[in-house]
């Protein structure tokens, strides 16, 4: 959600481009506007603002060395319609025109860190606009006010990047406070994670352990080599 002042006349997207330079506040541009994003008005919280930084650092140690990199909200999601949206985090895996460049070349992992305030609007029309753009493989939606491990979001992106077999399960189902349904469909919109697919087990009540390591056996392929080799072992 985000709100228009009176004052703009509609732009095309260079003339936004051109007039976000000389503002002093990062504004998104939908339907020809100027949008100033509702958590910018509202002010993000010190747990908003936990979760961006984390989320930053740990895809930076994990990026090191490769193409791509994380990057702030100060780098804008091109919609193919005409929008621009600012992600909390975007991964941007391609080469910017210049430095002052303000919306990602090739942008893989966006990134929003949902509030009361933004959680309604967030998970249903950006959402919609982030799945339009081309490349953009993950949509990660974290609710700040129920926490998320960065390591988490890093290696969920690593492992999609990789075309790693990913065995998704959802543990602690036997907790009074669970919601597995309700996190189930947040994998399902997120990351893609087929529900139907996604394993529910509790170490502490022993629960679908056993389901879990057949579908270990059963869904992630053997390494490549010959049976025949010396046997190696990293443990």
């Amino acid at each position: 959600m985000s709100i228009a002042s009176h004052k703009f006349d509609r732009m095309t997207p260079e003339e936004f481009l051109a007039w976000q330079l000389r503002q002093d506040r990062l504004y998104e541009f939908v339907d020809g506007l100027p949008l100033l994003p509702l958590k910018m008005m509202a002010g993000a919280t010190q747990r908003h603002d936990r979760v961006v930084i984390n989320a930053i650092l740990s895809l930076g140690k994990q990026l090191r060395g490769k193409p791509c990199r994380p990057m702030t909200s100060y780098v804008a999601v091109s919609i193919p319609k005409g929008n621009f949206r600012r992600p909390d985090v975007t991964v941007e895996c391609g080469q910017p025109a210049s430095d002052l460049a303000m919306t990602a070349a090739e942008p893989r992992l966006a990134i929003e860190v949902l509030s009361p305030s933004t959680l309604s609007f967030d998970r249903f029309r950006k959402l919609e606009e982030y799945k339009t753009v081309p490349g953009l493989g993950v949509i990660l939606l974290v609710d700040a006010f129920q926490g998320v491990q960065a390591q988490t979001v890093a290696n969920a992106y690593l492992a999609m990047e990789h075309e790693l077999k990913i065995v998704p399960a959802l543990n602690k189902i036997d907790m009074q406070a669970a919601r597995p349904d309700a996190v189930l469909a947040e994998m399902e919109t997120a990351l893609g994670i087929d529900p139907f697919e996604v394993l529910r087990v509790s170490g502490k009540a022993g629960l679908g352990i056993e389901e879990l390591i057949a579908a270990i056996i059963e869904r992630v392929p053997p390494p490549a080599g010959s049976p025949d080799d010396s046997l190696r072992a990293l443990v």
